[in-house]
């Protein structure tokens, strides 16, 4: 497993107030995970990518695996700061 994005930023869907958090996005072979947390409820979610849309991980093991990789890679430490959205929209290569 690589982590190739650990910043953190808001996920914002249409016109609505930001809701979800980016913690990380993971790859693993050739399959994509995001994890993210709903600050409303403070839920933490890892997903897998799938054709653009985010799906449920079906396989127990799969799902085990990435949650001790995201404690052990200290994904869920609360401490790391927000990347402003001024810094993240300049990013190159970068699309929400």
């Amino acid at each position: 497993m690589k982590i190739v994005d650990s910043n953190r930023y808001f996920l914002k869907v249409g016109l609505a107030p930001a809701r979800w958090l980016h913690l990380a996005t993971i790859h693993y072979n050739t399959r994509e995970f995001i994890c993210f947390i709903d600050i409303d409820d403070t839920t933490t979610y890892v997903e897998e990518v799938i054709g653009g849309g985010l799906h449920f991980i079906e396989d127990e093991g799969m799902a085990q695996a990435l949650h001790n990789f995201l404690v052990y890679s200290k994904i869920l430490d609360m401490r790391k700061p927000l990347l402003p959205d001024d810094v993240w929209y300049k990013t190159p290569g970068r699309e929400i």
